[in-house]
């Protein structure tokens, strides 16, 4: 529970607390919600200031936006190594 009202306090002021979404806790204590139509795999409790920091700077990306077209899975759970799937592949110009 504190980490869904971390997440809340985190991004409440930002442009991606208004997007969160279906917050979820799961068996194992993990935490997963949505920002806008991108599904975010936050994991365990451990560096919470460190998984936000990393999702701030994703969402920065031009290619991440919480309406993307694409369905998207941004996995927090090691946030030193993010993984962010369902990115459409861009060739190189």
């Amino acid at each position: 529970m504190r980490q869904a009202l971390y997440i809340s306090a985190a991004f409440g002021s930002d442009e991606l607390g208004a997007e969160i979404g279906d917050l979820e806790i799961t068996a194992d204590g993990d935490l997963r919600f949505s920002v806008g139509e991108v599904e975010v795999l936050w994991g365990p409790a451990e560096s919470q200031e460190l998984k936000g920091e990393v999702l701030v700077a994703l969402f920065s990306q031009p290619q991440i936006s919480a309406d993307a077209p694409a369905p998207l899975v941004v996995d927090l759970s090691a946030p030193e190594n993010p993984v962010v799937s369902g990115l459409e592949n861009v060739a190189d110009e």
